[in-house]
Parts: structure tokens; sequence; C-alpha cells
């Protein structure tokens, strides 16, 4: 904008009367206030008051600039096209459901059921990991305690840290507690095989056994499974 009004000799908004700030100003879609000055309304006045030197500075540049535009678009869009389907790092369209570990699941048929799990908390995953370090602004507990609805500097800064330790406390289950769980499961059921096999007098009860670990697994990762998509709108850098 200083170079536009400098290069054409422009009065600035500020000059004109119109802003405190010659580069401080809201558009017509967004005013701050009622009856507000627009950089729409300021340019219509430098195209009404100066038509030659607008021509010049705005029409002309601009209408050379989406010829431009029309131009090397449909390149663009190949090279985009291209890049999102044979780099890796950029195929934003795919989910990765591969879980680790040497017993994890790699490739082949999942049922909807778990490949909707999967891909939910693989996004957590990569959110965390990827994204959230990068762009993900954290308050610390001071600044989070001054968000009292008193002050503007810290508004906000109390549901952001919220929101950080629950979709932390979701991605430690997933990557930690998770695996835990699932290793007691398998354990009691090699427990319970090995006993049944053997027709063992306890392996009634270690079925009752199993079945309450396999009842409260499910029951956490339904909980988490809600926690998470109550909390997906945070999810963003």
């Amino acid at each position: 904008m200083i170079y536009f009004n400098k290069l054409f000799k422009f009065p600035g908004p500020k000059e004109l009367g119109m802003s405190d700030n010659d580069n401080a100003m809201p558009s017509r879609m967004f005013p701050n206030k009622p009856n507000e000055v627009s950089w729409e309304d300021y340019y219509e006045y430098l195209e009404k008051t100066y038509p030659v030197k607008f021509f010049l500075a705005s029409t002309l540049p601009h209408f050379f600039l989406d010829l431009w535009r029309k131009m090397y678009r449909p390149f663009k869009t190949l090279y985009y096209w291209v890049v999102s389907h044979l780099l890796p790092s950029r195929r934003f369209h795919f989910v990765d459901i591969r879980q680790p570990g040497p017993n994890g699941y790699r490739y082949g048929w999942l049922d909807t059921d778990t490949r909707m799990v999967y891909a939910l908390f693989n996004l957590l995953k990569e959110f965390v990991e990827k994204e959230s370090p990068h762009g993900y602004f954290v308050p610390s507990e001071e600044d989070a305690a001054k968000d009292d609805g008193t002050n503007c500097e810290y508004a906000g800064f109390k549901r952001q840290l919220d929101d950080y330790k629950e979709y932390m406390a979701i991605y430690n289950w997933w990557t930690k507690e998770r695996q835990a769980e699932l290793e007691q499961e398998a354990n009691k059921a090699i427990e319970w095989h090995d006993a049944r096999l053997e027709w063992a007098g306890d392996h009634q009860q270690l079925w009752q056994e199993l079945k309450a670990l396999q009842d409260r697994n499910e029951a956490k990762l339904e909980d988490m499974l809600h926690r998470l998509i109550k909390i997906r709108h945070c999810l963003w850098t």
C-alpha cells in the first residue's frame, strides 16, 4: 500500500481522514463497527478522483495479472496433482491406518469398525507428532490463569491449554496405555485358552476375567473415541 501510494502519488487513507493508519483498515465484508470506512471505500474514492492514474496503477496491472494467472493455473494444477500423488509426504488425501510394532497391522483386509478406529487415532497421532510442535500455541499455566474474562490479552488461553491437555491425554492413552491394556487382555486370553485345553478347574473363572477385561477395554476405547470427536475442532494449526 505504501509503495502503491508513493509511486503514483496517491494520498493515503490517513491523509484523507479515512483511517489513523495508512496500512490498517477493515474490509467491507468484515467491519469492526457500523459505518466504518473500508479499503473498498478508499479504492472507490481513488478511482473516481484520479481515473487515469488509477487505471495505470490498478486496473491495467490487474488485467495482465489475471491473464497471467489464467495461463499458468493449468500448469500449477498439474504440478500440484503430481506431487500430491507421487510424494508420500504430500498425500494428504490418504489416511495411513498402519499400526506400529512387530504385530501391528501393516496391510490387508480389516473390517470397517477397526479401520475407523485406526484412522481416527492415526490422524490424532499425526497431528501431535508432526503439526502441533510447529504451529499449536500452548499457553503457560500462569497465562491461562489470567484468562478470567476481563483481560483481552489472555482471552482464550484457558480453553487453548485445556484443549492441549485433552488431546495429549488421548494421544498418550493410545500410544502407551492402550498397548498395555491390550497386552494384559492377550495374556489373559492365553491363560484361559491353556486352562480350557486342559479342562482346568479355573477355566470358567478365567473366562469371566477375560470377558471383564474385554468389556473394560472396549468401554475405554468408546470413551476415548467420544472425547476425540468432541475436541476435533481444535486439531488445526
